[in-house]
This record gives structure tokens, sequence and C-alpha cells, in this order.
């Protein structure tokens, strides 16, 4: 079950890049590039750099919280899963320059 979990989480990390880096821009060039070590467990790392994930601020602060766009919790899902397995995924955003989902999990867990 593990090693689903993990095949999922980054197949949705490299869809969502895919399919909402260029937002509406269809023109936009998009690079994605994809990374795996093992240091202290298993990392994957996905970057692009698209238009990264809206971002609004509930409270007036200068912290950023990630709305969904367009319907989606493919990345919250896949957090749980790998939360759950022992693993964790983060996301850092950059608005205008992409976003890059990192995926980790122990390697005594494969």
């Amino acid at each position: 079950m593990t090693q689903e979990v993990l095949f999922y989480a980054a197949r949705e990390a490299m869809r969502n890049a895919a399919r909402h880096g260029r937002d509406n821009d269809s023109q936009r060039a998009l690079e994605l590039d994809v990374a795996v070590a093992r240091q202290n467990g298993l990392h994957i790392q996905v970057q692009d750099n698209g238009v990264g994930l809206a971002t609004h601020s509930h409270d007036g602060a200068d912290h950023a919280v990630l709305e969904v766009a367009k319907g989606g919790h493919g990345l919250t899902l896949h957090s749980t899963l790998l939360a759950i397995v022992g693993g964790e995924l983060t996301v850092q955003n950059a608005p205008q320059n992409g976003v890059c989902v990192t995926i980790w999990l122990p390697l005594g867990l494969m």
C-alpha cells in the first residue's frame, strides 16, 4: 500500500503542474523538473515554473493561505494519505514563478 500512496502522490503533483501551471495562457512555456534522492528517506521533488497557486490572506497578515482553485483537493488528499503511512507532502508556492511539491517517505517503510 505504501508504494501505491507514493506513486499516486507523485503522479498528482506532476498532473497538477501540467494541468494548472499555465492557468489560462496556453502559450506560456512550462518546465517541469522531477528529482529523486535517497537521503534520510526517499525524497521526490516536482517543481514547475508556472503561475503558482492562488493565495489570499484571511486576516490581513503577511502570511498567505493556500486556497483551492478550480475545485481540486488532490494534494490535500495525498498529503493525508502520506501522513497515514508515515510520510509527508509539502507545497512551496511562488506566485507567478511556480510550485514545488516535495514528497518524503522514510526508507524503512518501502
